[in-house]
């Protein structure tokens, strides 16, 4: 069978773009790897329990347990609260589904989410390159912010979920910009739906659903914008619900609600006055943070300056943009060369030429920068209803990689906008650093695995799985985040902290119940305890262990600066 010319071009089309996209894929690998080289380690050496980062425990014993157990058979949750069915935290189960698909076919262990955060923002990449099919100039700048975004090597270089959700945002910006070159009608199709499994992730993708929306309702007019309020709906109907049945409460509200309170209880003015109040003196806490990113690197601070530069270098680009397109238009429509610089004649040769699809161009610029410029702000309001702006600047790490990708596709004639971005990027994260010890990648000792595998024993020997009515709170291990004692003589108060990496050796289908130490203490007063957990670990010295002991309890378990208490 023969194949035709157009049909030899489209095959080596593809086979280029393919190219492109293995070269700019591989980049996140190369990363990874010179990251861990900088910070005076190796990839294999990364190592989950060393980490600070103290979420990855919970994301890594849950999915254990779905991986070998179906569910986890103890409830996971924050001062013994629980989820309504099965057995979650706060996060969204949908959140553990990739990472419990790799572990069904492929093993789950300690580096397992490490080497596929890293696989998927690989694969994330390749995919935005083969689907948006940048140009050489915007392959160079995305490589290059790629490069020097070190958030995202960080989260690659960890058991958090922002890597996944990252990889969906690129998979998502690459259909998104394929459509906007294309036309295909059923681009928005597939947004609908990719935005929509986002959304079942975290509720703030929402905001993804909202660039399919509108291109659905300037396509189809009334029509459209009247269908795209289902899907709309449907996700944040489906978070809700995820979140209701599957969510076990946090120690205080992911989002705060007093601003809604004051409307309802105090009326519209002195509603407003509160909201307006909460603005304040959150723009006033961003503006420390952002100064302590600039003077020391602190990492929320840092992750803020670098969004609102890349927030200012779009809204700019959108500006000009407005400008070119309304040129083109004007010449395209009249014929008549508008600035007066340029004759009537060669700008029409110009836009019939080389550049005779300048107007869709520009056009096609305008939608994705349009929807940068509105995602950038509606997820800063977000963050303004989260409870603490240290806890809402994790998640504006999946928008600098929107960004880098809004920016890599710009006109990039003089590299102006990119290199004010890279230079802002080198600035906070590569001369400043990370400023906040969680953030600090550390590797593994050379007796660590040795010391989890004795623990793993000890806890094998002594607590086993409950299978009746599960999940129960007979499976559940209470971590106690911290305490104190104070001394008698001096009056001083230490704080002591309990060592909760020995938590990954507890056996799979356990659950965690993250507690704070006044829960713990009006619950251990008196003849009887109120805890409804059957465990608690708590830290060597502090007034916990003091009381435990005054009780007649014996540690069943017992390393530095951990203790493992049973309850009944």
């Amino acid at each position: 069978m023969q194949i035709s010319d157009e049909g030899i071009a489209r095959i080596k089309e593809i086979l280029i773009r393919l190219l492109k996209a293995l070269i700019l894929g591989l980049i996140p690998l190369g990363c990874a790897i010179s990251y861990c080289a900088i910070k005076g380690g190796s990839l294999s050496r990364v190592y989950l329990p060393s980490s600070d980062l103290n979420d990855e425990l919970f994301y890594y014993k849950q999915v254990e347990a779905l991986v070998n157990g179906g569910i986890p058979k103890g409830y996971f949750g924050f001062n013994e609260s629980r989820a309504l069915s099965l057995s979650f935290a706060a996060w969204s189960p949908v959140l553990l589904l990739p990472w419990t698909l790799i572990g069904l076919v492929f093993g789950w262990g300690i580096m397992t989410p490490v080497i596929t955060n890293i696989l998927f923002i690989c694969l994330g990449v390749g995919v935005f390159v083969f689907l948006a099919d940048p140009d050489h100039k915007s392959m160079f700048v995305l490589g290059v912010l790629l490069v020097l975004n070190v958030p995202n090597t960080r989260y690659m270089l960890s058991g958090m979920s922002e890597s996944l959700c990252v990889f969906m945002a690129l998979v998502y910006m690459g259909a998104a910009f394929m459509y906007l070159k294309s036309k295909k009608k059923d681009c928005p199709v597939f947004l609908f739906v990719w935005s929509f499994i986002m959304t079942l992730m975290r509720p703030y993708f929402l905001l993804f659903m909202l660039f399919p929306a509108f291109l659905t309702a300037v396509r189809y007019k009334k029509k459209g914008a009247l269908l795209s309020v289902f899907p709309v709906m449907g996700g944040l109907t489906g978070y809700a619900l995820l979140k209701h049945f599957f969510g076990a409460a946090y120690f205080t509200p992911l989002f705060s609600a007093d601003w809604i309170t004051g409307f309802v209880k105090y009326g519209p003015f002195t509603g407003l006055k509160g909201l307006l109040s909460r603005f304040y003196y959150f723009f006033k806490n961003m503006v420390d943070h952002m100064t302590e990113g600039v003077r020391s690197g602190y990492f929320s601070g840092a992750v803020i300056d670098v969004y609102v530069i890349m927030l200012i270098i779009i809204a700019l680009s959108f500006v000009m943009d407005i400008f070119k397109y309304r040129y083109w238009k004007k010449l395209n429509e009249t014929g008549v060369e508008p600035s007066g610089r340029m004759k009537a004649e060669d700008a029409l040769k110009l836009l019939k030429g080389k550049n005779k699809d300048t107007i869709e161009k520009v056009k096609a610029r305008l939608f994705y920068e349009g929807f940068g410029i509105f995602s950038f702000i509606a997820m800063i309001a977000a963050v303004i209803m989260m409870y603490k702006i240290y806890e809402g600047s994790r998640h504006l790490v999946v928008f600098l990689m929107v960004g880098s990708c809004i920016i890599a596709l710009m006109d990039t004639s003089g590299f102006k906008k990119a290199s004010i971005v890279a230079v802002s990027l080198l600035f906070f994260f590569g001369i400043k650093g990370p400023g906040h010890a969680e953030y600090e990648l550390k590797f593994k000792a050379p007796d660590d695995d040795a010391r989890l595998a004795k623990m793993s024993q000890v806890f094998n020997d002594n607590l086993k799985v409950d299978y009746t009515e599960a999940p129960n709170y007979d499976n559940v291990v209470i971590w106690t985040v911290n305490d104190s004692f104070t001394d008698t003589e001096t009056g001083k108060e230490t704080i002591t902290v309990t060592d909760w990496t020995r938590l990954y050796a507890l056996p799979s289908g356990f659950g965690i119940s993250c507690c704070q130490k006044d829960y713990i203490m009006e619950n251990i007063k008196g003849d009887e305890i109120t805890l409804k957990s059957k465990y608690i670990a708590c830290p060597e010295e502090g007034d916990i262990e003091s009381l435990l002991e005054e009780k007649g309890f014996e540690p069943i378990a017992h390393d530095k600066d951990f203790k493992l208490y049973k309850l009944r």
